[in-house]
């Protein structure tokens, strides 16, 4: 079995920051970043737990069709049969677990697309909300580094909301409440998993990124075991330039303060007043200001809400979980 380097994971509540993250470790000659987000736990791991050695090669192969019709066409340029040809070889040579085929994803697309594996220090693979995880991902590469994004849950709600009137219309939108109850649990997990999992785990601020980002990009080197190389001043996307994914149109050559406060001209009052009003708390954790005063009504309204989020966290954690050892080696159980 190969050696193969351990991951950093980029986590965290959909539009929070996690691309620009992404887009600034892209061009880093000791990384391999994946482009898109593969949801390798829920689309690959899970749905093949206890399942054959046959079975789950079956379901990879058709995981990574999947990812390669992507509309972003990042994996469309490499023919499918040496794309799956070479995921393979990587899953073989790195033992056949859950592990490889995670690992095996990344190291395939740097290989095929010319990067230096040799060089390697991590692979490198975005996915929102996949904090969740951290107990299995940590069990599996003991040197693994995950970075968690906060953004200011105003800024993140309205850039959210934009993006699944323009990426799913045809569902239902998105309401302040729903959208307070996950950040609010995105934010638990970030404590809980930097309490549990100490120095390779690191909460970082979409704020303090764009307005500081010489500072927080050396923390980011140094957290990942990574030189600071210049290349993490200038965000790509698969080795090529990228101009942001803005809700609101825009495109940049660099880190850009622009989005940072933005709902105070995009939501409206009542829209701020209940955010603040469910995550109260946890704003000022994070040192986020309030800036409302909600009203007996809203605070009732949230202190209700907030009771049945904890109730829910208490029952995700106390719910029995998939052994550790299926996840670690499938092929024992």
């Amino acid at each position: 079995m190969s050696q193969t380097p351990p991951p950093a994971l980029i986590v965290g509540h959909g539009k929070s920051g996690t691309t620009l993250v992404q887009a600034l470790l892209d061009s880093h000659p000791q990384l391999a970043v994946f482009p898109l987000e593969p949801y390798v736990f829920g689309r690959l791991v899970l749905p093949t737990l206890g399942k054959s050695a046959e079975d789950r090669r079956a379901h990879a192969t058709t995981f990574l069709r999947k990812l390669h019709e992507h509309p972003l066409g990042w994996l469309a340029e490499i023919p499918f049969d040496e794309l799956d040809t070479t995921y393979r070889r990587h899953v073989e040579a790195a033992g056949g677990d859950y592990r490889a085929y995670h690992a095996g994803l990344v190291l395939a697309w740097a290989e095929l697309t010319g990067i230096d594996t040799s060089r390697l220090r991590r692979w490198v693979e975005k996915t929102p909300e996949y904090e969740k995880y951290a107990d299995y991902v940590f069990a599996q590469w003991p040197d693994a580094r995950m970075l968690h994004v906060m953004r200011d849950p105003r800024d993140n709600f309205g850039s959210y909301k934009r993006f699944r009137i323009k990426h799913h219309p045809h569902r239902r939108a998105v309401a302040a409440d729903s959208f307070a109850r996950r950040w609010r649990e995105s934010e638990r997990l970030a404590r809980r998993n930097l309490t549990r999992f100490g120095s390779r785990y690191r909460i970082l601020r979409y704020e303090d990124l764009v307005h500081d980002p010489a500072t927080r990009l050396g923390e980011l080197a140094d957290f990942f075991g990574i030189d600071l190389d210049p290349a993490l001043e200038q965000p790509t996307l698969a080795g090529r330039p990228w101009g942001g994914n803005s809700m609101h149109g825009e495109r940049f050559t660099g880190i850009d303060t622009s989005s940072v406060g933005r709902w105070r001209s995009t939501l409206d009052e009542a829209t701020v007043t209940a955010l603040e009003a469910r995550l109260a708390t946890p704003m000022r954790r994070l040192g986020y200001e309030l800036t409302t005063r909600p009203s007996l009504t809203v605070h009732g309204r949230a202190w209700l809400d907030n009771g049945t989020d904890q109730l829910r966290a208490l029952w995700h954690r106390l719910r029995p979980t998939p052994p550790r050892r299926v996840l670690t080696h499938p092929d024992s159980a």
